[in-house]
């Protein structure tokens, strides 16, 4: 409740001393007429307050705005102009066209700024009567960024400039545009008492304007708390990265750990999963990553958690949706005999559960020798990639183990071969080559270089295919 507002010009004359108005007392005070009595000031440049107290005696932050008091008679705007940075001299701006009268509103005004440097630049405004008599000229500064410059930084502090690039950080995606971008700030150890609060953002063209923004904490929170202020991607499937940025006040010694927890799909940290850390002492950025198998739920949570001096967080004002990611499992190779023959690709994965299924070959019933890629994707969007590799099964012995043919630990692919398998056998081997304790098979064998494949105990070996050429390696 707002009973007793006052007014001031120019001095201070203390709380509760200015000139009062009347108004409704309630929660809210709005569209008040004051008729102000200015006869006492002297012509010239002025300042106004106002402020505002509860029942209770508490004042509000002073506002002030400036206002030009003059004798002269009342008159119609007859011309404007602007310039940038530097006066050229009343007359001399460039021109804007109005048309003539007791208030020039809703004028849309073209700048050209393309000699202006990178960075910020002032504009300046004024309006001048049909005498030539001109009015105080206004000001407003303003950043000119390359064209098509993103956003790619936000910060933020407190009462004191801690230094472009040294604010407390928000994460987002690199944009064109910025608005209605909710953060929740950590006023945690401010004082009771008035604040300021700054805000920048960055671009490749540099640093912006520094905003600013008073506020008034009735009632102090204590330090140490650590917030999570943003989240780069709320809707996220398992396995995604994204960056998280937190707040945290209080102090932290060398070799602390930030430490980035997820919540199960409840919203529960009974047992969190580390998502990502950060080894700092100060409020930070965090790369983050999912792990690849997680339940869907729409009510995930993220908090960050500190070391050198204990801190849980608390966690972001914003649920995280998390939709598992579809598992295909492992790549997979399928073996053709001799070379011109094609594979189905199709039975190699079962995709029936799938949303979408795509292969990168067509048609994938008949794919030759080669390496191919199988996407698919649920219903959220979130997909899972597999290669397949259609090639002939080439298989080298090296007797690294002993001389058996039927022992895995034998061959260069580690099995034994089958009917698909095109054999080499050379002669420089631990061992040699020996069929001893029942009868092989093979596509076809190559013995080189005086290497031999022993037939024992009335074995034999059974060579399935006629493949012209054979294959020369590994």
């Amino acid at each position: 409740m707002w009973p007793a507002p006052s007014i001031i010009f120019n001095t201070d004359p203390g709380f509760g001393n200015g000139t009062p108005i009347s108004i409704v007392p309630g929660a809210i005070a709005t569209d008040v007429l004051i008729n102000l009595n200015v006869q006492a000031l002297p012509l010239g440049i002025h300042q106004l307050y106002l402020r505002t107290a509860n029942a209770a005696g508490q004042w509000s932050i002073t506002n002030r705005t400036t206002f030009f008091k003059s004798n002269l008679p009342t008159s119609n705007v007859a011309r404007a102009e602007y310039f940038f940075n530097t006066d050229p001299g009343f007359g001399n701006g460039t021109p804007v066209n109005i048309t003539p009268g007791a208030a020039a509103a809703d004028v849309l005004v073209n700048l050209n700024v393309q000699a202006l440097p990178l960075g910020i630049n002032q504009l300046y405004l004024r309006t001048a009567n049909a005498a030539g008599q001109w009015s105080i000229t206004n000001r407003a500064p303003f950043v000119k960024n390359r064209q098509g410059d993103a956003i790619t930084r936000i910060e933020y502090f407190y009462d004191t400039d801690p230094g472009f690039g040294n604010g407390i950080p928000v994460a987002i995606n690199p944009t064109t545009q910025l608005g209605n971008y909710t953060v929740p700030i950590n006023i945690s150890g401010l004082a009771v008492g008035e604040h300021t609060a700054y805000l920048r953002t960055f671009s490749s063209g540099g640093w912006s304007i520094t905003n600013t923004k008073a506020f008034t904490i009735a009632t102090a929170t204590a330090a140490p708390l650590i917030n999570v202020n943003s989240v780069t991607s709320k809707v996220n499937c398992a396995w995604a990265k994204f960056r998280i940025s937190f707040h945290a006040t209080g102090t932290y010694t060398a070799g602390n750990r930030f430490t980035v927890q997820l919540s199960n799909a409840d919203g529960s940290f009974a047992s969190p999963i580390v998502i990502g850390d950060t080894l700092t002492t100060r409020s930070s950025e965090v790369f983050c990553t999912l792990p690849p198998r997680l339940p869907d739920g729409t009510n995930y949570r993220i908090r960050v958690v500190s070391s050198t001096q204990p801190v849980t967080g608390i966690s972001g004002i914003d649920a995280i949706t998390i939709r598992d990611r579809p598992d295909l499992g492992s790549d997979t190779t399928a073996f053709i005999v001799c070379q011109g023959e094609t594979v189905n690709l199709l039975p190699l994965y079962a995709t029936d559960t799938f949303a979408t299924a795509a292969w990168n070959f067509a048609p994938a019933q008949t794919a030759p020798a080669g390496q191919y890629r199988l996407i698919v994707a649920n219903v959220y969007g979130c997909a899972d990639t597999a290669f397949a590799t259609v090639r002939q099964d080439v298989n080298r012995w090296t007797g690294a183990i002993n001389a058996n043919w039927h022992n895995p630990g034998n061959w260069s692919s580690g099995k034994i071969p089958n009917e698909k398998t095109h054999v080499i056998v050379d002669s420089n081997t631990i061992n040699p080559c020996q069929i001893s304790q029942s009868d092989a098979t093979a596509a076809s064998v190559q013995v080189r270089n005086g290497g031999n494949v022993g037939l024992l105990n009335n074995r034999v070996l059974h060579v399935q295919a006629r493949c012209s050429p054979l294959p020369t390696g590994p």
